[in-house]
């Protein structure tokens, strides 16, 4: 006989059966998906060692080395890790629709020039040619990209549009050089943002969410250039709030009411003018006549990319 050797390699088949050894063994050599456990054998904590999912029920009481008389009732013990379920887009549609925003602008246009409100209240006029198509935070649908010069989305004014408590709500994807000032969704009078309420980037990658004055009544995050991050500005009438990818980043007590703007609402730009515009992507745009929770803030988040899902 003639022994053909060869290289030994990882396998990538999947054997939850196998992944059964001591909890207290070290696995860290074992590539993912490695279960949670070490493998059983001698490749067990090895880079051969099989790969085992982690979404998946693992009995561990009994471990077949018992014996346990007839007819007589004896303890079963597991273990379970999460099975997440993604979000899709029809998923956050329909959790953001739920929560009854006054506008809810999509940005998922192939052409325009109409930008659809999926209320179908208030719908937006692509001004300036911002580029249509983009890739989304969603798989298999789109966003818009604005050049940070003129490209923005007009939201004629309307009473609904100027509530006593607001919520702003976007996902964005800034580029790396985007320029002081820019527009996420705005309603204010003029650059000097002294009234109205608007959710802005500011300065280096930070972002704004300001009532009435953005160098006084605000709050504010930092964003990543290139990534897709979720937030929301909310007003109560007592506390201004901001929520970044789900969760609080910061909040400050404000109670004056809202000094509403009659100019026009803008995506992309801080005033319905060709002024201080967004640089980047930005994709699923709301705003609610009321102050969304905690709550609702992060299981809107979880329907994204990142989130938990379902």
């Amino acid at each position: 006989p003639v022994w053909l050797a060869r290289a030994r390699g990882a396998d990538e088949t999947q054997w939850p059966g196998i992944d059964r050894g001591d909890a207290a063994s070290d696995f860290s050599n074992e590539l993912p998906d490695n279960g949670g456990y070490i493998n059983m054998g001698a490749y067990g904590n090895t880079v051969h060692a099989s790969r085992s999912p982690i979404e998946y029920v693992l009995v561990t009481l009994p471990d077949g080395g018992e014996v346990w008389p007839a007819d007589q009732t004896f303890p079963i013990r597991w273990r379970t890790e999460p099975v997440i379920v993604p979000g899709t887009a029809a998923d956050y549609r329909a959790r953001i629709l739920a929560d009854s925003p006054v506008g809810y602008w999509r940005l998922g246009e192939a052409v325009g020039p109409t930008a659809s409100d999926e209320t179908g209240s208030h719908d937006g006029v692509y001004t300036d040619g911002p580029l249509l198509g983009q890739g989304s935070v969603f798989p298999l649908d789109d966003s818009v990209y604005f050049d940070g010069i003129d490209d923005r989305v007009v939201i004629p004014d309307a009473p609904a549009l100027n509530p006593a408590q607001i919520t702003v709500e976007a996902w964005v994807n800034p580029t790396a050089d985007i320029a002081n000032y820019g527009g996420i969704l705005s309603k204010t009078t003029s650059t000097a943002w002294n009234d109205g309420f608007g959710l802005m980037h500011y300065t280096n990658q930070n972002v704004r969410f300001f009532v009435n004055q953005y160098s006084t009544n605000y709050v504010t995050t930092q964003v990543t250039p290139g990534v897709w991050t979720h937030l929301v500005g909310t007003y109560d009438g007592s506390e201004i709030r901001l929520y970044a990818n789900g969760f609080l980043v910061d909040s400050m007590e404000f109670s004056d009411p809202i000094n509403h703007s009659s100019a026009d609402a803008a995506i992309g730009s801080d005033t319905a003018g060709n002024t201080r515009n967004w640089k980047g992507e930005l994709d699923e745009v709301a705003l609610y006549d009321t102050a969304l929770g905690a709550d609702d803030v992060l299981a809107h988040y979880n329907l994204g990319p990142n989130g938990q899902g379902n």
